[in-house]
């Protein structure tokens, strides 16, 4: 119980759920319904700002973007050779 509620303090401590972040990971879960389950570990979903402990970070997938992959049907995105031209990694440097 109080690993649970070390963890919700942290989640809450960094801020709410941005929308930005909410439309990449619902954008990324359409990629990996059309595509396959290895887009997922390519993009990062997560905003964080210095004052949560790390480097800022914005989503991979920015709101408009992650807009036009849910406006696509999956014939579309494959059909159109998308899933082939992801990337092998996320742009943004991991650590």
């Amino acid at each position: 119980m109080a690993v649970v509620l070390g963890v919700v303090a942290l989640v809450l401590s960094c801020g709410d759920l941005r929308k930005d972040e909410t439309y990449c990971e619902e954008a990324v879960a359409r990629l990996v319904e059309c595509c396959g389950p290895l887009v997922k570990v390519q993009f990062e979903c997560d905003y964080r700002n210095a004052g949560c402990g790390g480097l800022g970070a914005q989503p991979d997938l920015i709101e408009d973007a992650a807009r036009c992959v849910l406006d696509r049907a999956c014939d579309d995105i494959t059909s159109k050779g998308k899933c082939d031209s992801l990337p092998l990694e996320s742009a943004k440097a991991r650590s």
